[in-house]
């Protein structure tokens, strides 16, 4: 049995609303558990990692604390992105983001984190499961996860990976992480066109829902994920796609999560997305090395494409 840390006072909704204060049970079903928790609950202590929250000791060399603590190989990071588990164990402000992620990295139950970066505080409404947040500047919230449903409707907390809620947009003043999952470092990168790969966060073995729900999707055949992305790119509409490789001739089976169940996309398979909330796009998430299915969804701020080279000059 996992113990949780217990707290009194943020307001961090997870499906139930404002739930009863403390620890949180197991789910038994398809809901998100959750529970109104506060700021000065201890972390729980543990071994997961070594970091020791290194980097420089000079300032003057120091130019990304977050690449030079050497956090950045342990997490992804999403600015502007509120991620979260259905189990909350630890929520209380610290120092900086680089702190979040290190104490994240030694709770043997952490396994994302969501740190408040807006001066002002940071809300977030309007999510998958009910799950939303309002807290101030400078909190960390630590969670886990522990419902996700196999096909056989079998309750688990591992996929060999990570399952989450999430929320994106430039309005969101959060950033989050989560540890990476172990891939094959032989695959080759994802060949997509430089503007689409500049506008979404595409990464194998993942699937995204969205709060209509996978069902919602539209869905089409693509030859390659370039092609399953693109539709997305061109479609005002679509916020994240989810490709099931045209080789995968059992198909592409997807766990359930939460408030969704279990899928299989077919082969070849192309299902576009959207969420009708213009500030933000809400999800659910599966990164899983058990995961065949390639997806993206839309940055919150898309990165700056390079300036197209000068034309040559011509000859007089």
């Amino acid at each position: 049995m996992r113990v949780l840390a217990r707290g009194t006072a943020l307001v961090l909704l997870l499906a139930c609303g404002y739930c009863a204060i403390g620890a949180m049970g197991a789910p038994s079903g398809g809901g998100v558990i959750g529970a109104q928790v506060t700021p000065g609950a201890e972390p729980i202590k543990g071994s997961q990692g070594n970091v020791t929250g290194g980097g420089s000791s000079s300032a003057t060399i120091m130019t990304d604390p977050w690449v030079d603590s050497e956090l950045s190989n342990l997490f992804n990071r999403d600015d502007k992105t509120f991620a979260v588990g259905d189990t909350i164990v630890f929520n209380d402000k610290v120092k900086d983001l680089e702190s979040c992620a290190l104490k994240c990295n030694l709770n043997d139950y952490c396994e994302m984190f969501a740190f408040c970066a807006d001066a002002a505080g940071c809300s977030v409404s309007g999510m998958m499961c009910g799950a939303g947040a309002t807290v101030e500047s400078g909190t960390c919230v630590l969670s886990m996860y522990t419902a996700v449903k196999s096909n056989d409707g079998k309750i688990s907390d591992n996929v060999n990976g990570t399952a989450m809620l999430g929320a994106t947009g430039p309005k969101v003043g959060f950033v989050s992480g989560y540890y990476y999952v172990d891939t094959d470092p032989g695959l080759p990168f994802l060949e997509v066109p430089l503007a689409v790969d500049a506008t979404f966060n595409i990464d194998r073995h993942t699937f995204y829902a969205l709060p209509a729900g996978i069902g919602a999707a539209t869905t089409s055949k693509a030859a390659n994920v370039s092609e399953c992305a693109s539709a997305c790119y061109a479609n005002s509409t679509c916020d994240a796609f989810v490709y099931c490789p045209a080789d995968k001739a059992e198909g592409c089976a997807v766990a359930g999560y939460s408030c969704s169940e279990p899928t299989t996309a077919a082969a070849g398979d192309c299902l576009l997305q959207g969420d009708v909330n213009s500030e933000q796009t809400a999800y659910l998430k599966i990164d899983s090395s058990l995961l065949a299915t390639i997806s993206g969804i839309r940055k919150a701020v898309p990165d700056d494409l390079p300036a197209a080279a000068p034309a040559p000059a011509k000859a007089a």
